[in-house]
């Protein structure tokens, strides 16, 4: 009974109000939501051909050297920012900018100014790499993870088998694709609405490159079947981005190319012409490589074969699908792996890795991949039943409006189109099947551009999981593949390039092959907590090193628990070169190698690490040759040491490096450091000769000492030659029977370029022993002799250095040794004194720590480590040595950077000069704001405090200048 007026004005109210309620459910539905990482609003794009997630509103900006103050101050202006966080003595700051700056734009405005360096996102780190997409994580919406083929746990639905899959998750912890590597999606199109990318996995303009529609559907590349939508999904699809599925290559691009029309049909010139396209954009994009993806297939032809040729000649590989067949032969381009080997035919397994019925077979399959099981079947007659299927074909995209698979009648009974929807779906087929192969070519592709398609096919072959019967047959092929074996395959045999930290996982090994170079964008790292074997000759390198000319990576990480071998390798251009935490038991040795170049370390041992160091050449590292920390002990035999700044070996907190064994000699040579030659601190006890052994190191020509020891140190250097002129530092150094002449003196020659493999063949290395390294390293504190000699020297001398040193060899001697007991004899002879505090009991609870590092007990290694820092500062070395391992624990073995940062903050708060805060800002990955490179007369770290904000020295790192001259005032 309303007026007709107000009938009207209510009318558009509610229609206004439904709108705005419709609006935003769907934006809820298909947006990701805004996500925060430390209370910061994070933002998604691709910056410098990768997809990053950075803070909102911040830009990191690195500024030159003398910068002045007004620089600065018209920096700010320009971009309307204010200073978030100073700029530090590497001439990093973070600017924080107006909520309607553009950060990218910003940045490129930044560059521009002469004094900016380079300008940055602020962007996010993560302990470990699987997106967040809900369907791939089994969250909200999802009501578990669809995407079996990516992480196959045996979840129900679909009852799966575990490890059915292709192992995405383990290769995405080495790449997860790069922008210049393009997949070309030969297919029915891709969702599309007035014109743009509609689909919120499949919409981002930076990523998806619009090609031509070679059928002439008159809609562009708009997918009006499905099916393309669905292929393009499973091979790169949008992740880590809140919504959706998460695509096998993501951070690869995509070129959509029309071949099949809006009923899934095409012809052969369609596929020519597309494949044609795909090439050419290739070659007129240099630094871009195509991988071609052909989810149809028809009979064999000419024009098809020629685009194959086509492909072939150029360079460029062809990804097919072999066919729904039902057992059937192989259809064509697929049928061409037979003849080329830039295709690779692709047959489907399911959920239990079982080949699945519908698929093709024959001797031109290559490899299987998932794709479903289609529907049940009787004779010929297809079934669908929900409860059967449910969840066991291929999850992905599908358009988000109507489209034919989902509507036209003809196709509601299609066996390959299960479960279909808008937004996503499920279909099966080799259709489903190609794009998981497609994706790992071109993640193999983004860490080493030079493969060649011969190559991608066989590093696929060769890394696939064997189903069927044993090695190839004409079902499986070679086998159903396998992303993270094949990264790891090319890695080994073709080397590859990172733009993210990789990871040898627990269990895994890693043999890296004769002449790979394995480069890393700065900041970036290699973490073993599996095996690394780095297998060089000395004519044939490994070379670990840096991509670009310009930063650090960080270098080699090897967690507690890992272990391997490094033989002919070169690491260099990193922070420290190779970095060892708790390894035990000899557990890695490293021979052989050049470790220079490397800003702050050569070699860093922490925590009670064991290995060998055998004839490598460790030059020109920015502060420390050789760094040993908190009972680290390794046999240092033939090395040449040199070029260093603090100190060539550096020992610290009871470590007790060994460069001599009753029975073999060390012949170090460590010499022209501009520090020390031999620097021990804090109750370390490097042995480079005792009075029954003899060391033959030849140690001289160091610009401060040739060796200093302080804070109850306590060197052994005898049967060594110092040259003339020598300098001591402390009074617990044995350094008598001196050696009158350079027992070293045939090595002269140092190879400052070690891929010239005429000067390696002329390197001389004087050993003067016959007994191997293994040999040596095998000698002190593996008898029951030298554990009893020990023993009685312990109870001799009770908390004296030679007590707790002899404590030391009793723990190693069961450690080697694979002994339990050891906790028991600390029980009975330090902790059963009642009341009793000392350096004895601390020591106790460390080397007990070390047993369970070993076993993997973390939270008693931080229970006792608490114990020390509440109940046992007994001085202030072993207040910062307990905060440091604790960081260290907690972020090495538990991956908790934030409860790492608390106790590495408070270690820098309460001792900003000392080393050990140095190396927490390390391993943290932050830029220290302390110099290593210039130290007070008690050998502490400066750190660069209360200096003005233009003030700079314009000398750090430079190994090639080692004089630096600063000018400063002092307040009355």
């Amino acid at each position: 009974n309303l007026e007709p007026k107000m009938k009207t004005k209510d009318v558009f109210i509610l229609v206004m109000v439904l709108l705005l309620v419709i609006t935003t459910y769907f934006e809820a539905q298909i947006k990701p939501q805004i996500k925060q990482v430390a209370g910061k609003e994070i933002k998604t794009t691709i910056w410098q051909g990768m997809e990053v997630q950075f803070a909102a509103n911040e830009v990191a900006v690195k500024i030159l050297p003398y910068t002045t103050n007004a620089q600065i101050e018209d920096l700010l202006n320009s971009v309307g920012g204010k200073i978030k966080n100073s700029f530090d003595k590497l001439g990093w700051g973070l600017i924080e900018l107006p909520e309607d700056k553009d950060e990218i734009k910003t940045i490129d405005e930044l560059t521009r100014l002469s004094f900016v360096i380079t300008a940055e996102p602020n962007t996010v780190m993560r302990v470990n790499l699987e997106p967040n997409d809900p369907y791939f994580a089994g969250t909200s919406p999802a009501t578990y993870s669809y995407q079996w083929a990516l992480k196959n746990t045996g979840q129900t639905p679909p009852t799966g088998t575990n490890d059915a899959d292709i192992d995405a998750p383990e290769a995405w912890n080495i790449t997860t694709g790069n922008s210049d590597i393009i997949i070309a999606v030969l297919d029915t199109g891709i969702p599309m609405l007035n014109g743009s990318l509609s689909h919120p996995d499949l919409d981002d303009p930076n990523k998806i490159i619009l090609g031509p529609d070679c059928v002439g559907d008159l809609e562009g590349v708009r997918d009006l079947y499905g099916h393309g939508t669905h292929v393009a999904g499973i091979a790169a699809a949008e992740s880590n981005n809140g919504t959706g599925i998460a695509g096998v290559a993501w951070n690869c691009k995509m070129l959509v190319v029309q071949v099949l029309d809006a009923y899934g049909g095409g012809y052969s010139y369609n596929f020519h012409d597309g494949v044609i396209y795909a090439v050419d954009y290739q070659r007129n994009n240099p630094g871009k490589k195509v991988v071609i993806n052909y989810s149809g297939g028809g009979v064999e032809d000419q024009e098809k074969l020629d685009a194959v040729i086509y492909a072939n000649t150029y360079g460029v590989t062809i990804v097919a699908s072999a066919g729904n067949n039902d057992g059937g032969s192989v259809v064509y381009p697929a049928a061409y792996s037979s003849s080329y080997s830039n295709v690779i035919a692709v047959s489907s397994t399911d959920a239990n890795d079982t080949f699945s019925s519908f698929s093709s077979m024959g001797s031109q399959v290559c490899v299987a991949a998932p794709g479903g099981c289609g529907m049940d079947r009787i004779g010929n007659v297809f079934y669908f039943n929900d409860q059967s299927l449910l969840g066991k074909n291929i999850y992905s995209t599908t358009p988000n409006y109507p489209f034919n698979i989902a509507v036209d009648p003809y196709y509601s009974g299609d066996p390959f189109s299960t479960d279909v929807s808008q937004w996503y779906g499920y279909f099966a087929g080799t259709s489903m099947s190609a794009p998981h192969v497609s994706g790992i070519a071109a993640l193999l592709l983004s860490i080493n551009s030079n493969l060649t398609p011969s190559q991608i096919r066989n590093i696929i072959q060769q890394s696939a999981d064997d189903k069927g019967t044993s090695g190839f047959d004409n079902y499986y092929g070679y086998g159903r593949v396998n992303a993270y074996k094949a990264l790891k395959y090319a890695i080994e045999h073709y080397g590859g390039t990172f733009n993210q930290d990789v990871t040898i996982p627990a269990g895994n090994t890693w043999n890296i092959q004769p002449g790979v170079t394995l480069s890393f964008n700065p900041g970036r790292q290699l973490i073993v907590s599996g095996t690394l074997n780095v297998q060089g000759t000395s004519s044939n390198m490994v070379t670990f090193t840096r991509n670009g000319t310009s930063g650090n990576w960080i270098g080699i990480r090897f967690n507690s628990g890992s272990s391997g071998s490094i033989n002919y390798a070169n690491i260099q251009y990193s922070t420290w070169g190779i970095f060892f935490n708790n390894l035990g038991n000899n557990s890695c040795q490293v021979s052989n190698s050049y470790i220079q170049n490397n800003s702050s370390y050569g070699i860093w041992c922490e925590n009670s690490s064991l290995m060998t160091f055998q004839n490598n050449h460790i030059l020109n590292n920015g502060s420390y040759g050789i760094y040993c920390n908190n009972y680290s002990s390794p046999y240092i035999y033939y090395n040449m040491i040199k070029g260093h700044s603090v100190a060539g070996l550096y020992t610290s907190y009871y470590a007790a490096p060994r460069a001599s064994t009753s029975g073999g000699a060390g012949s170090n040579v460590i010499k022209d450091n501009t520090g020390c030659g031999i620097y021990a601190n804090y109750y370390s006890v490097p042995h480079f000769g005792d009075g029954t052994s003899y060391a033959y190191n030849s140690i001289y020509n160091n610009t401060s000492y040739e060796v200093k020891a302080q804070n109850g140190a306590n060197v052994w250097v005898q049967y060594n030659f110092w040259g003339s002129g020598y300098t001591f530092s402390g009074s617990t150094i044995h350094h008598d029977y001196e050696l009158g002449s350079d027992p070293n003196s045939g090595r002269t020659r140092i190879v400052e370029n070690p891929n010239d493999p005429v000067a390696l063949q002329n390197v001389s290395l004087s050993v003067k022993s016959s007994k191997s390294v293994n040999e040596l390293a095998s000698i002190e504190g593996d008898g029951e002799g030298d554990l009893n000699t020990y023993l009685n020297e312990f109870r001799k001398e009770g908390n004296t250095p030679e007590g707790r040193y002899a404590l030391i060899n009793i723990e190693e001697y069961y450690r080697k040794a694979n002994k339990t007991g050891f906790e028991d004899f600390v029980n009975k002879e330090i902790f059963s004194r009642k009341g009793v505090k000392d350096e004895l009991t601390v020591m106790g609870l460390e080397l007990i720590n070390h047993a369970l590092m070993d076993k993997g007990n973390y939270n008693e290694v931080i229970k006792n480590l608490e114990k020390i820092k509440d109940e046992l500062v007994l001085n202030e070395d072993i207040e910062k040595n307990t905060l440091y391992a604790l960081g260290s624990v907690h972020l090495n073995c538990l991956n908790d950077k934030s409860t790492a940062s608390k106790y590495f903050d408070d270690l820098k708060q309460k001792f900003p000069k000392d080393i050990l805060a140095f190396n927490g800002d390390l391993l943290l990955g932050n830029s220290p704001g302390l110099d290593v490179s210039k130290q007070n007369d008690n050998e502490e770290v400066v750190a660069n405090t209360n200096v003005a904000n233009d003030f700079s020295t314009g000398n750090y790192p430079n190994p090639f200048n080692p004089t630096t001259t600063i000018t400063y005032t002092l307040p009355e």
